[in-house]
């Protein structure tokens, strides 16, 4: 309906070969709109279909995606520990505290499975879903970090971070 606004707005009429619409005769303009308002009404109607479809998943602690933080996996619909790699995402968080350096903690901890970034480790260490919060939802999953050492690796994080020093002109 949008493109169909600008199209109008620039007086560019259009032709569909295929459906044998065409903007330039009132027929034409009426077969448009009404195919165009089903579409918007289809696509409307499928957002809200989602929507309930993720909030009773979210009802349910279910998994939303198939993308999950290292040291979990998915299991029956959920996110549990993943128990060959939680101890290492929990060795990730001590080691961080430790050296203080996420370029440090990147190198020591090399060869897990890990993202081999900076900005994937940084990442790592702020979701929220290592003390079991997802989705704004305490308790969504199984915690693998206490909320001790989360929020010393959190506060440690917001001391590390670079200034750029502003100039005015």
């Amino acid at each position: 309906l949008n493109v169909q606004d600008t199209l109008d707005r620039y007086g560019v009429p259009w032709r569909a070969v295929w459906e044998q619409f065409e903007t330039q005769t009132p027929q034409g303009r009426f077969m448009v709109n009404q195919t165009l308002s089903f579409a918007q009404y289809e696509s409307e109607t499928t957002a809200i279909r989602i929507r309930h479809v993720f909030d009773y998943k979210k009802s349910q602690h279910e998994v939303l995606s198939g993308k999950v933080p290292f040291g979990y996996k998915i299991e029956n619909k959920h996110i549990v520990p993943d128990p060959e790699k939680a101890d290492i995402a929990k060795q990730v968080f001590q080691t961080y505290i430790e050296t203080g350096s996420i370029c440090e903690t990147l190198k020591l901890m090399q060869g897990h499975g890990l993202p081999k970034t900076q900005g994937a480790f940084k990442w790592m260490l702020k979701n929220r879903k290592y003390i079991g919060e997802a989705y704004g939802i305490d308790g969504y999953l199984e915690p693998i970090i206490d909320r001790q050492t989360f929020d010393t690796v959190q506060h440690m994080l917001s001391m590390n971070v670079k200034r750029t020093q502003v100039r005015n002109y």
